[in-house]
């Protein structure tokens, strides 16, 4: 029996799709490249060549001259001062300072009892005024006054002192030493109002025997040592101008 011959086929081969090719990108078009700036040479400046100026004339200024001071001259005090002032008599004893009060108001048009002056010048009622209460009275009541301590004034100036207050109207209350002394330790035992002057002594109202008396100021004192006096051991000076504004 005939034999068969076999070929072998080769198997069919694949041709592959053709893919599809991007399209070209555009390219930008190329910036203009600026050209380049020339930085100017700065040119050398002249040094200024000083010239030589001439010294300022200095023309001398008039001072002009002071006129002199003047000392105005004082005005004479009067020879004698007594101010229309009645005395009265003590309310209760210890009750110097407010009488010398009562009569200092009454000069100025208030009338206010001894009491009531205590009471203002926040004291107990029983014991007199101090001089700290004679002056918180005044400020209580809203009255016109000036006060001092002197610490050892010249005498006969603060005697002219006193005499030119009186001068002016204004009665005056001062601390005294009643000598010879019951209280060392104190420097002033008593009050009295001041109302005028004449040639050598003072004049002030006595509530004792409600009269104006003499109280002698330049001797500040009688001969002996007694009496009262302006003066004391401490050489402090307490008083009350009583002025009314």
């Amino acid at each position: 029996m005939p034999t068969s011959t076999s070929t072998t086929v080769p198997p069919p081969t694949f041709t592959p799709a053709p893919t599809d090719t991007p399209a070209p990108t555009s390219t930008s078009a190329p910036t203009d490249t600026p050209a380049p700036t020339s930085t100017p040479t700065p040119l050398p400046t002249a040094s200024p060549t000083a010239v030589p100026t001439e010294p300022p004339t200095v023309v001398p200024t008039e001072v002009p001259t002071k006129a002199p001071k003047t000392t105005p001259t004082p005005t004479p005090l009067p020879e004698s001062v007594l101010l229309p002032i009645a005395p009265r008599a003590y309310d209760q004893d210890d009750f110097c300072g407010e009488v010398c009060l009562q009569e200092a108001l009454l000069h100025f048009g208030q009338d206010v009892s001894q009491q009531e002056i205590n009471r203002i010048g926040e004291g107990d009622g029983v014991q007199g005024l101090w001089s700290e209460g004679v002056e918180t009275m005044l400020k209580n009541l809203k009255f016109g006054y000036r006060s001092w301590r002197l610490e050892s004034p010249d005498y006969e100036q603060y005697v002219e002192m006193l005499k030119s207050k009186l001068a002016q109207g204004h009665p005056v209350l001062v601390g005294v030493k009643i000598n010879p002394t019951q209280h060392p330790d104190w420097f002033c035992d008593h009050f009295i109002l001041l109302v005028g002057y004449n040639s050598d002594s003072f004049i002030y109202n006595s509530p004792d025997t409600r009269e104006q008396r003499t109280f002698v100021q330049f001797r500040d004192g009688n001969p002996d040592g007694s009496g009262w006096t302006l003066t004391n051991p401490f050489s402090l000076f307490f008083g009350v101008e009583f002025t009314g504004e």
